[in-house]
């Protein structure tokens, strides 16, 4: 029974990617036979082997019972009597599949067609479900392959949720518990980190690097929500009270500190905010509230923006971050976001050029991202950046460039 499911199931997975199989057999032409060869076909290997007479016999009574149920011809050696070739039956194509309670793949496909349809007519009001449904729809439709395999139902009506749930997410959140939340698991939505990504990338034009970067986006942080900060600012915090120039090291709160605080001075006319850590730390400006960001700002640091907004109404706002696709759109979205008016400090031509030897190569990736960015509207401040990084194919990483705040903003302050 073994070989005799094995054969007749190799033989139903070769019709089901032929042409007539799914009724595309061009007119005037014969179909091509569905077939095995004994000597070729690995399902037969114990046929031909050292110890093929222990086999032979289960392999023939195997072809000779799918033959009385009219599902094979079976071909052999005149001289020898051996099996040659195992043909399937099409004209019985359908009881084949009955035997061994399989469901075609093309009755699969049109149910799956109405399955997708279905999903697509409860979700179709948001663009990237839509776009991405539709693809699935249609690949199923004119039986292609899509660029990566096609999820299953389940998976698929779990990504569409997760799209869902990603863009309706307004408030900072955990990674874990935005998935233990929406999904009654902790670890599911990073395990389908990779596909999301790369269906936003695809079907929402966004173009973060990485998972984490895309979550970051739509406010799903991998950990706790916190705001460093130093610089010339005096704060009170449950009844202490805390000076950030005397204490000369920076601090770090969390949301709920913030939530709590309340800034009681403020030494300084301008705020500049740092993306990446090391140079938050070497970054030597006593006359600067000094913020670190850490990529994408968090829903803490928007608090403690806004406090300081409300603390002062002439205050300049800097941002200072990576030379590439990544920096430009932290500070894109930092300014849409807080609707602070933050100028980019040391991201331009001037560092690319001083800086050329510290400066590594373009990817195609990196290409394709600031060709979307320069697109934007929002990023016409950033055109001819982009078009010297394209024309000489490197971006910056801003721990290379040495900042020297007493000669950029004058001597006067000190």
């Amino acid at each position: 029974m073994r070989h005799e499911q094995a054969i007749l199931s190799k033989l139903l997975d070769k019709f089901e990617n032929s042409q007539q199989a799914w009724g595309k057999v061009p007119n005037g032409k014969k179909p091509r036979k569905i077939s095995l060869y004994v000597d070729k076909d690995p399902v037969f290997s114990s046929y031909w082997g050292e110890d093929c007479y222990l086999h032979r016999e289960s392999y023939e009574q195997a072809v000779s019972a799918l033959e009385q149920k009219d599902f094979v011809i079976a071909k052999k050696d005149r001289d020898s009597g051996l099996l040659m070739e195992v043909i399937l039956i099409v004209d019985h194509i359908d009881e084949a599949f009955a035997y061994l309670k399989r469901e075609k793949k093309r009755d699969r496909t049109l149910s799956d067609r109405d399955y997708v349809k279905r999903l697509l007519s409860e979700n179709g009001e948001t663009e990237i479900v839509k776009h991405y449904l539709s693809d699935i729809f249609n690949a199923l439709k004119e039986n292609k392959s899509l660029s990566s395999p096609l999820p299953t139902r389940q998976e698929l009506e779990l990504l569409v949720h997760m799209i869902v749930a990603m863009l309706s997410q307004k408030e900072s959140i955990l990674l874990r518990n935005f998935s233990k939340r929406n999904f009654k698991d902790s670890k599911v939505f990073e395990r389908h980190g990779e596909r999301l990504l790369s269906i936003f990338r695809k079907y929402g034009h966004y173009e973060s690097e990485s998972f984490r970067a895309l979550c970051e986006e739509f406010h799903i942080f991998s950990n706790p929500e916190i705001a460093m900060v130093k610089g010339p600012m005096s704060f009170n915090l449950h009844g202490q009270m805390v000076d950030l120039k005397k204490l000369g090291v920076p601090f770090s709160f969390t949301s709920e500190g913030i939530e709590d605080m309340e800034v009681v001075s403020l030494d300084s006319s301008r705020v500049i905010t740092i993306e990446n850590l090391t140079t938050f730390h070497y970054f030597d400006d006593p006359n600067s509230l000094v913020i670190y960001l850490g990529g994408y700002h968090n829903t803490a640091i928007r608090t403690l923006l806004n406090k300081i907004k409300c603390r002062s109404s002439k205050m300049i706002w800097l941002h200072t971050g990576d030379i590439d696709w990544g920096g430009f759109n932290i500070l894109l979205d930092l300014r849409a976001k807080t609707s602070l008016p933050f100028a980019p400090y040391h991201m331009g031509i001037l560092e690319l050029q001083e800086y050329k030897d510290e400066c590594k190569p373009l990817s195609d990736q990196d290409r394709i991202n600031l060709n979307s960015l320069s697109e934007r509207p929002e990023s016409a401040e950033f055109s001819d950046t982009i078009k010297y990084m394209l024309e000489h194919g490197f971006k910056l990483e801003q721990e290379s460039i040495e900042y020297d705040p007493k000669h950029d903003f004058g001597v006067i302050d000190y």
